[in-house]
Formats: C-alpha cells, sequence, structure tokens
C-alpha cells in the first residue's frame, strides 16, 4: 500500500491517464445508452400516424439539406474571398511589371545617353584615367541594374502568370459551387412544398379543442419521457471535464440562445389548450444561428414530436438546457460544447407555423423559467437572417 501511494504520488500522471480511460469508457457508454433510447423512440413512432411519419421525414430532410446548403454557402463565401485576394494581388503584380518596365526603360536611354559603348572602346578614347574609371563604374552600374530588374521581371512576370490560373481554377470552383446550391435548393423547396402539404392535411384531421390539447398532452408527455430517460442515463456520467464554471452559479447571467422577441413566454397559457409553456418562444428568422447558453455536453440532438428537430445540452449539477423547432442541428450526441458556440439553426420544426427557438431550462427535471437565469430581456435581432424556407402554412400543433 505504501509503494503504491507512493508510486501515485511520484508519478500522478498515471492517474490522470487512468481517469481519462475512465472518462471516455464512461462518454462511450452514454452514447451507447443515448443510442438505445433513440431506438426505442424511433420504434415508438411507429405507431405515429401517417402525417406525423411524413412530417418528421420532411423536416429532418430539410435539415439535412438546409445544413448542407449553409455550408455550401460558407465555402462561397470563402472561395470569393480568396478570390477577391489573388484579383487584389494580381493588380499589384501589375503594377509592378509596369514600375519595372519604366525602370528599364530609364535604363535604356541612360546606356544610350553614355554612347552604349565597349569597354574596351571607352579606354581607347578617353586620355583622363579618372573619366575612364567613372565611366566604366557608371557602365558596370547600368549593366548589373539591367541584368536584375530582367530577372525581377521574369519572376514577375511568372507569379502574374500563377496568379492568373489561380483566378481561373477559383472561378470554376465558384461556378461549381453555385450550381450545388443551385441543385440543393431546388431539392429543399420540393421537400418544403411536401411539409407544407402535410401541415395542411394535419390541419384538417385536428378539428377541435379536444384532439388539439390531447396532442399537446401527448407530446409533453414524450417530452418528459425523453428527459426522465436521459437524467437515468447521465447519472453515472461525471460531467466536470474541462468545465470553468458551474452554470448553478450563472443565475442571471446567461446569454441568451438566440436574438428575436417572445413569442410565447414561461407559464403562459397555450393557444387553444388548458396547458401552460414550460419554457419560452424566442421568434427568429429562418437560419439565424442557435447558440449553446454555457458548457456542456450534447445529451440528445434528434427530431421529436411537438418539438421537431431538438437539441439537449446537459450542463451538470442536474441542470439541462432544451433548444427545440430548429431547421438544422450542428452536433451530435456526446459532443461538447462551449458558453456562446453555435450549435443549431433557427426554423419551425415539428409542424409549428412560423420560424422560431423553442427554449427551455431544466434543473433536476424540473422546468425553470429561463427569464430569471438569462441576462436582462432577449436581445432584439438587428439584421435579418438568411431564409432559405418557404412560408407555413396553418397553425403549430
Amino acid at each position: 500500500m505504501i509503494f503504491l501511494f507512493l508510486l501515485v504520488a511520484m508519478y500522478p500522471g498515471l492517474a490522470t491517464a487512468e481517469d481519462s480511460v475512465a472518462s471516455t469508457d464512461k462518454l462511450n457508454e452514454l452514447r451507447r445508452q443515448i443510442q438505445e433510447l433513440k431506438g426505442a423512440i424511433r420504434a415508438d413512432r411507429k405507431q405515429e400516424a401517417d402525417l406525423d411519419r411524413a412530417l418528421r421525414v420532411a423536416e429532418e430532410d430539410i435539415g439535412r439539406i438546409s445544413l448542407e446548403v449553409h455550408r455550401i454557402d460558407a465555402e462561397l463565401r470563402e472561395q470569393q474571398r480568396r478570390r477577391a485576394s489573388l484579383l487584389t494581388d494580381h493588380k499589384e503584380r501589375k503594377d509592378m511589371l509596369a514600375k519595372l518596365r519604366r525602370t528599364i526603360s530609364r535604363q535604356a536611354r541612360t546606356g544610350f545617353a553614355l554612347g552604349q559603348q565597349q569597354q574596351i572602346k571607352m579606354l581607347l578614347n578617353q586620355e583622363d584615367p579618372a573619366i575612364i574609371s567613372r565611366m566604366l563604374a557608371y557602365h558596370g552600374y547600368i549593366s548589373r541594374a539591367q541584368s536584375r530588374n530582367a530577372r525581377a521581371l521574369r519572376n514577375q512576370l511568372g507569379e502574374l502568370r500563377a496568379i492568373e490560373q489561380s483566378i481561373e481554377q477559383q472561378s470554376l470552383r465558384l461556378g461549381k459551387l453555385r450550381g450545388q446550391r443551385a441543385e440543393e435548393i431546388h431539392e429543399l423547396e420540393t421537400v418544403q412544398l411536401q411539409r407544407q402539404k402535410t401541415l395542411e392535411s394535419l390541419k384538417k384531421e385536428i378539428q377541435d379543442k379536444d384532439q388539439l390539447l390531447e396532442r399537446y398532452v401527448r407530446d409533453e408527455q414524450r417530452l418528459e419521457d425523453l428527459l426522465a430517460s436521459l437524467q437515468d442515463n447521465l447519472a453515472d456520467i461525471p460531467n466536470s471535464a474541462g468545465r470553468p464554471l458551474s452554470i448553478r452559479s450563472m443565475k442571471g447571467k446567461l446569454p441568451w440562445p438566440v436574438s428575436g422577441p417572445l413569442m410565447a413566454r414561461y407559464g403562459q397559457r397555450r393557444a387553444g389548450a388548458d396547458l401552460r409553456w414550460r419554457g419560452v418562444i424566442i421568434g427568429a428568422t429562418d437560419g439565424a444561428e442557435v447558440r449553446s447558453i454555457s458548457h456542456g455536453r450534447v445529451a440528445f440532438a434528434d427530431w421529436l414530436r411537438g418539438v421537431g428537430l431538438l437539441l439537449i445540452i446537459d450542463h451538470g449539477d442536474g441542470y439541462m438546457s432544451l433548444y427545440g423547432y430548429n431547421q438544422s442541428l450542428y452536433k451530435e450526441v456526446g459532443d461538447w460544447v462551449e458558453a456562446n458556440e453555435v450549435i443549431a439553426l433557427v426554423g419551425g420544426s415539428g409542424g409549428q407555423s412560423r420560424s422560431g427557438l423553442y427554449f427551455e431550462l431544466r434543473k433536476e427535471g424540473r422546468p425553470v423559467n429561463p427569464a430569471s437565469w438569462c441576462q436582462g430581456p432577449v436581445p432584439q435581432a438587428r439584421a435579418r437572417g438568411v431564409s432559405i424556407r418557404l412560408a407555413h402554412a396553418g397553425q403549430g400543433f
């Protein structure tokens, strides 16, 4: 025992390595459990109506395609930036070439003024040794300068041709990317039309308040069951790796995940039903970036009826944040995220009639008012996001 104690004391890295392996094993176990949970959810979906399944498939496709569109847009911006930089470099090289040509022209005129005489001829024609020395120096200076500038001119011409080839390649790349984006947008619009038709059919199917209430109750119960299962799965998984500050100490200081007006407040009665909101809905345009409110690990990232594409982050100490109605999800189960990191894009999935973010904060599985934890009122969006989704029809379900 004494030997082991001394060994650990002398080599603390051994204990750290064992802890790291244990954490990795537990994280892998978490991922396995979450996959089983998602499998159970998918099995439960088999009992859903055809329209619900059609809605899920359409919204998952929209999430996948819109994420690809945003990836292409980011690559287009980068390629355009590089091309603009190349064009600037191209102009600078041309200006340098013009300057070199003017310099070589001046040197040629100077040489002509000196008579362009060969060195031996100058020696024979001059009698004053000082004049001979000076003329030889001038001649050598001009010759060396002309050789130096000629080499620079050749180098600049070579670099200019290389830049022109790069610009041509970038132009071809940009054209290809724009073609890919057009194809993705066309596919996206087709799926959006399918989603819109599904929403209209769902609206006709749900004809009275009792049916709407029953649907809301079932959706809330699914979310509660999911959160309970996640808590059980996360109970034995440490969530302190690299966490700079516990969320418990950040009450009233957390940032809001997105900017926009509050469309629904915590505790407010839901329209058409005798239920109250357990989170808030923040109005924002399609494609606006959703950011994590604090450091944590993604515990769930999938589609769930009622909240659409849902991402849940476990912040440790029994705290979780939920982000629903997303258009696309950037993170997967097990990913670590930092505060203010982009985790999703705003959308209207889950059958919503308009875009926005559904945001919940939970403590030990119980919903708490996000306004008590986030700093100040929700910031208002200063600029509209890029909308790549068609307008919705009907009301949310």
